[in-house]
């Protein structure tokens, strides 16, 4: 199959894009990885790679920010700037801060990194700054989307809401964003039920 190459604009990604067929592609070696990969820059819920060139850098740069999550967060300084890297500080304050009397860490651990992987798979790089409500609400309605329970999904929104608090007591990020996010209430059970609730959600 023909590629016909194009030179990267305004990224500084490692790797190389080219296109097949008028798609973006991506062949990289991600953190973690032996070898480079060939692969479709899809955007999330899209079935084919991007047409346009700043999308393509947009999912390019959301899968190196998994990647990097992925590889070893705890081990890691973070400069916190994304998503991504708030969601590496934060993992590797709770793996500190939920032991038991035993020193062993309690369920919570778990609990918080099924919370933030919807997150992470959407979000991961985008600026802190721009993660508002509307942000947040997307991240709410992938958790609809994955049928969880009612309670489930106000309790995990919650446990977000208590990352970004924390964040802000170690003045990772300005208070402004946590201000904002709080401004997003739970979802509700019967007839006022949030839209797309899931009918088993009451």
């Amino acid at each position: 199959m023909a590629r016909n190459k194009k030179k990267q604009q305004n990224t500084d990604l490692p790797g190389s894009f080219y296109q097949r067929n008028s798609r973006w592609w991506w062949k990289v070696q991600l953190p973690g990885e032996e070898k480079a990969k060939n692969r479709p820059l899809k955007p999330i819920g899209a079935k084919y790679a991007a047409t346009d060139h700043s999308v393509a850098c947009e999912v390019a740069r959301n899968l190196w920010q998994q990647a990097v999550y992925r590889q070893n967060p705890k081990d890691t300084e973070i400069a916190v700037s994304n998503i991504a890297s708030l969601i590496a500080a934060y993992l590797k304050h709770c793996d500190a801060y939920y032991l038991d009397e035993n020193g062993k860490q309690t369920k919570e651990v778990q609990e918080v990194r099924y919370t933030l992987k919807p997150m992470t798979e959407v979000f991961a790089a985008l600026p802190i700054e721009d993660f508002g409500p509307l942000r947040l609400i997307e991240v709410r309605d992938r958790m609809i989307g994955l049928d969880w329970s009612r309670n489930m999904i106000n309790q995990r929104i919650g446990r977000i809401k208590r990352m970004f608090k924390w964040a802000v007591s170690r003045q990772m990020i300005s208070p402004v964003v946590y201000q904002g996010l709080m401004t997003v209430g739970g979802l509700k059970g019967g007839p006022g039920r949030e839209k797309n609730t899931p009918n088993r959600v009451r």
